[in-house]
């Protein structure tokens, strides 16, 4: 079928869809006649660029992410993920997500990370360095790095992955106390994140999976349970991930003997390690709570030479994420990286950053766009916000008699308060499912 013809297909598709939203707009409902606004290009989702489409393909997984999503023009809309830190929805032409990213330790190369690495890398790139040939390799889109890990490596007692969690902060600053944190010696330079939109429970995931979030689900902070209910990623109610981590590969390959662990303070940050993805009782150790890293990262080496975990027979795996100011995460990072060492002097280190730097100044909070949609609409149709889009309450969509085209056609209209356009582009879920007849 030709692209045309692909394209008119889709059309058809859309506007079937989006019937409802025409009828809506003939009755001047809510402020769906407003003057003077722009209206996207062709079609929802196939008006972005291609750079921003592809990336948001890879960040979206049917049935786990909001129901509707949208890029922003040219003010920053922000989502509040928790803590207070606002973290920006995708914008329109925006430069692709880039991360410091460096490998320290034995058996790891010195020199430059190659051009068009991405972060889907890190997990494939460690798996030599803790004696591991991951099982289907055809689920993950991440392949090993070259020129990282020295061939014919008998792999090392402790791999560690140290992660800043930087949504919200500014990425200058963090790129300034990245380089003051990492020793010289080994592998670094950039790499990309790979996907949209830049949640770190997703970015956080894909470190540890190898995959990508259209393949591993982690599709945010927030994600929809198995009853169609929202849930934090990794809590109870969460579903699985598609695909198994690093750590859990490691449970498997040596019979939950390898001590896998996690220094964090959000069970959303659990993605590094995974859990219980082949069955069983979960034996990894967190550590959830507060204060300061380096000394939690002491107790979790003591706990593990008490009970004699680091053999050297076993390779064993800890994640640590960081989040503070960037001055005060390159002073942990040493910090970590003293303490390991000190305790296990062979360890080896990949140290890189979230992504999403700080929104711009007069930054439009979701929960604005919320009351401004319920408003327009007559009714309270989202259960929740994430970034890059809204959840929907079905229930409340059922009784108003309104569809997820509906309510894009609406934030399709909302302007800025200077006029302009707040959103490039607004279309549901399933639009990014048509990607491929753009």
């Amino acid at each position: 079928m030709s692209g045309g013809r692909r394209l008119a297909v889709l059309l058809a598709i859309l506007l079937a869809v989006a019937a409802p939203a025409v009828a809506l707009r003939a009755a001047c409902a809510g402020k769906t006649c407003q003057d003077g606004v722009a209206t996207p290009g062709p079609a929802p989702f196939c008006s972005l660029d291609g750079a921003t489409r592809d990336l948001l393909v890879a960040g979206f997984r049917q049935g786990r992410g909001p129901d509707v999503l949208a890029v922003t023009a040219g003010t920053d809309v922000t989502t509040d993920i928790g803590g207070g830190v606002r973290v920006p929805w995708p914008s329109a032409g925006s430069a692709v997500p880039k991360v410091p990213l460096a490998f320290v330790g034995p058996d790891i190369h010195s020199g430059s990370l190659p051009d068009g690495v991405t972060l889907d890398q890190v997990a494939p790139t460690l798996e030599p360095l803790v004696g591991l040939r991951r099982p289907h390799p055809g689920v993950r889109s991440g392949r090993a790095i070259d020129g990282v890990v020295e061939p014919g490596t008998h792999g090392v007692p402790l791999a560690v992955m140290l992660v800043w969690n930087t949504a919200g902060l500014p990425e200058t600053v963090v790129g300034r106390a990245f380089t003051r944190a990492v020793p010289h010696a080994g592998v670094s330079g950039i790499a990309s994140t790979g996907s949209l939109p830049l949640d770190p429970a997703t970015v956080l995931a894909t470190i540890g999976s190898g995959g990508i979030p259209s393949q591993h689900g982690v599709t945010g902070t927030t994600v929809r349970d198995e009853s169609g209910d929202l849930a934090r990623s990794f809590s109870p109610k969460a579903p699985l991930p598609v695909i198994a981590a690093l750590g859990d590969d490691l449970d498997r390959a040596y019979g939950d003997r390898s001590l896998v662990g996690l220094v964090a303070s959000s069970i959303a940050d659990r993605g590094l390690i995974g859990g219980t993805w082949y069955g069983g009782r979960d034996d990894d150790r967190l550590d959830l709570g507060a204060g300061s890293p380096v000394r939690r990262v002491l107790a979790y080496l003591h706990a593990s030479h008490a009970d004699a975990v680091l053999t050297p027979e076993f390779h064993d795996l800890l994640s640590v994420v960081l989040r503070d100011d960037p001055s005060a995460m390159a002073a942990q990072t040493r910090g970590v990286i003293a303490a390991v060492r000190s305790a296990v002097p062979d360890a080896a280190f990949v140290v890189t950053t979230t992504g999403a730097g700080r929104p711009n100044p007069g930054a439009i909070d979701a929960a604005d766009v919320v009351i401004r949609l319920d408003s327009a609409v007559g009714t309270d149709v989202v259960a929740g916000a994430a970034v890059g889009g809204l959840f929907l309450d079905a229930d409340a969509m059922t009784a108003a008699g309104l569809s997820a085209g509906d309510i894009a056609a609406e934030l399709r209209t909302l302007t800025t308060p200077d006029g302009s356009r707040m959103f490039a582009d607004v279309f549901p879920a399933f639009a990014v499912e048509f990607a491929r007849y753009c």
